[in-house]
Parts: structure tokens; sequence; C-alpha cells
């Protein structure tokens, strides 16, 4: 995490270095919450031969629900990159997590995203054609 958001700077201290991660030859390029919302990461990470985008978050329900089908397509459109998010579902402290963790193809088109209401898993794979 190199970008902290309000009352995370209370709790955590920013980081350096950009996440790597590698399975199986694929790379992966790794950030947490408000740090999608900072293209030079996602470039940097295509710049490195990263795949992936693998994204953490809590977005909340209510104005949060709608921000990742923003944020993610859109930050990752110009650099060829899969998009994966993680996005809490149900009671988290003093938030609602909005559920809706997804995956997104490069260049933006969604391939699969879970419910706003209860756990689960969806999947996708990279190299997926969309029709």
């Amino acid at each position: 995490m190199q970008h902290l958001f309000k009352h995370e700077k209370d709790v955590f201290v920013a980081g350096h270095h950009d996440g790597r991660l590698e399975i199986g030859g694929l790379r992966f390029a790794l950030a947490t919450c408000f740090d999608n919302h900072f293209t030079e990461l996602v470039s940097r990470g295509a710049a490195d031969g990263c795949e992936v985008h693998l994204a953490s978050a809590l977005y909340g329900t209510g104005s949060g629900a709608e921000e990742p089908a923003t944020v993610y397509p859109g930050s990752v459109k110009d650099f060829n990159l899969h998009v994966v998010v993680a996005n809490h579902v149900g009671p988290a402290g003093a938030w609602t997590g909005c559920g809706r963790s997804a995956l997104w193809a490069p260049g933006g088109a969604l391939l699969a995203e879970a419910d706003t209401d209860r756990p689960m898993v969806v999947t996708a794979e990279v190299g997926q054609s969309v029709a």
C-alpha cells in the first residue's frame, strides 16, 4: 500500500515498493484499496511485464457500490492488463462492503462479477475473449 486514504493514515504506514507476484509464469501487479486510484501504479505494473492487476478493496454500500465499475476498467484500459478486484461484502467494522468483486479484460470489458449481498467466488481466464 503506497497511497493511504483518510482514516488509513491513523493505522498504516505507506510502503515504498510495488508489489509483484508470479504464479505459473503469469505476473501480477498487486495493489490495495486506494492505490488502485493511481494509474502510475498500473503503468509500472504493465512496464514490469505484469498481465494482471490484482486489487483488494473495501468499497461500501451507497455511492461506493458504483465506484469499482468505473475505477478498475478505466485505470487499466491503456495498459493491456486484466483486472481482478476482491471487494468485501457485508459488515466490516464501521462499513458495510458492497461486494461486486469482479474481473475485467484488457480494454475494460466485464468478464465476471459477484453479487452485492452474499459472499461468492467468480472466475474467468486470462486471455478469455469477450463476445
